[in-house]
């Protein structure tokens, strides 16, 4: 759910968008969050209030799309060639797509293995 306020130009986003930090995937539907991102992407928009992290412009959410993108091409090019969804799991680089705490390392380390779990199915 979004919330757009024309006159403002200004975009509520909920948990569509987060700034800087790694998104929970383990529920995702990729190719769908992607589409909504284009969409928001070509809306006259000034202002993103994302669901977590600081509010910015459209930059927001094109970093975040373009971490979405990397996610889904690193999982389909492993499980192309030939890794299941385990090894995939494993495998995925993008940790370092956002700066990570070291403490929080592994916990954004789960959830990356989970989202690639959930993504796989989808490509």
């Amino acid at each position: 759910l979004s919330i757009y306020i024309p006159s403002e130009k200004t975009v509520f986003t909920g948990d569509n968008i987060d700034t800087e930090m790694h998104p929970f995937l383990g529920q995702a539907r990729l190719n769908v969050w992607i589409d909504y991102l284009k969409g928001l992407l070509a809306m006259e928009v000034d202002t993103i209030a994302p669901g977590h992290g600081a509010v910015g412009g459209k930059e927001i959410a094109q970093k975040f799309l373009q971490y979405l993108e990397e996610f889904m091409h690193q999982v389909k090019t492993l499980k192309q060639a030939g890794y299941s969804p385990e090894e995939v799991a494993e495998k995925i680089d993008i940790i370092d797509f956002f700066s990570v705490d070291p403490k929080d390392r592994p916990t954004v380390s789960r959830l990356i293995t989970e989202g690639a779990k959930v993504i796989y199915a989808q490509v």
